[in-house]
């Protein structure tokens, strides 16, 4: 699908939106880029390949950064994995949140509010619905970031931004456990009290609705659209439309009452060269009763490189652990 900067003429621009901005930290001991493969090479190797890849990563950073700063925006969201975490640490591992409080005085500089949503790198989390206990990264990220779930009205629109890795949670932690209660509680709640407004839903994991379903259900009529970032190719509109052909995603039409979400769902490209070519971002449009999307193009600098991550077979390759030589564009 190709990208396309918004032309926004009789039109008022509700959000400005990036998502998986993956910012490294300074070394490959962090173990955020595939290190399954990565310490295959010799380390000079290695730790020459990290920082070449790092470099582009922030090069796009930058970009978004640039772009949010020429947006007549009511407000900015991130959807998520603003790092590349630290193994199973994420932002506890202070090189980490060291990154995320950067980003958190960059986009404060931008002028206008800005809301965060929790992401899966960010607490080092590498499977959706896990069971192992995310406390303490989480705790980290809401000392920088604040507050987990959150609601806002702009344009007369309701936005409510939630922590899908909490929604996806499966475990016996008692602190995760109270907090998924309680996010789910602030959904119903917050969206009995303003039953007058059109909703969006902004969330990393845009697929974690299914697990928000009895919540979400009842106010389904007046959902604008579900938000997500994560899977980092761009897909606008309709989820299915961009996703539904990939290798198990044949679940999202047999799992009862997801499908009318997943119609409305928009997926914001990464910002970020991993998985594809990144530099992406996505403007959310007023347009009567709706929220309209369109997907942007971040120019690039003069000193952008081409990286091996923006290849999405070359990443499946490493996420696989086959060795890089077997992959190529080393």
């Amino acid at each position: 699908m190709r990208l396309r900067k918004p032309r926004l003429s009789g039109a008022t621009c509700a959000a400005a939106c990036i998502a998986d901005t993956h910012l490294f930290a300074p070394t490959s001991d962090s173990d955020a880029l595939f290190p399954g493969w990565m310490k295959l090479l010799p380390p000079p190797e290695q730790e020459a390949l990290y920082a070449r890849i790092a470099a582009e990563v922030r090069r796009a950073y930058e970009a978004g950064l640039a772009w949010l700063r020429e947006r007549d925006a009511a407000f900015v969201v991130h959807l998520g994995d603003v790092t590349g975490g630290w193994g199973r640490e994420g932002m506890r591992h202070p090189d980490v949140r060291r990154e995320a409080a950067r980003c958190e005085a960059d986009l404060g500089s931008v002028g206008v509010p800005v809301r965060y949503c929790v992401g899966n790198h960010d607490l080092g989390v590498h499977q959706f619905g896990g069971s192992r206990d995310f406390s303490p990264a989480l705790e980290a990220w809401q000392h920088v970031f604040g507050g987990v779930f959150w609601s806002r009205v702009a344009a007369d629109m309701l936005a409510l931004g939630i922590a899908s890795p909490v929604a996806d949670y499966r475990g016996t932690a008692p602190h995760l456990l109270r907090l998924k209660r309680e996010q789910e509680a602030f959904l119903a709640d917050t969206l009995a009290q303003h039953r007058d407004k059109r909703w969006t839903l902004f969330l990393h994991n845009p697929l974690s609705v299914r697990n928000l379903l009895p919540v979400l259900t009842p106010h389904r009529r007046r959902l604008n659209a579900v938000v997500g970032g994560d899977l980092h190719r761009p897909g606008s509109g309709n989820l299915l439309r961009a996703f539904g052909r990939m290798p198990g995603a044949r679940w999202m039409t047999r799992t009862p009452g997801l499908l009318p979400f997943l119609r409305r769902t928009t997926v914001c490209p990464s910002t970020a060269p991993l998985w594809w070519r990144g530099y992406g971002a996505l403007e959310l449009a007023m347009a009567p009763r709706r929220i309209r999307p369109r997907l942007v193009t971040l120019e690039r600098p003069m000193e952008s490189e081409p990286v091996p991550t923006a290849s999405l077979r070359w990443c499946w390759k490493g996420m696989h652990a086959v060795q890089p030589d077997a992959v190529g564009g080393m």
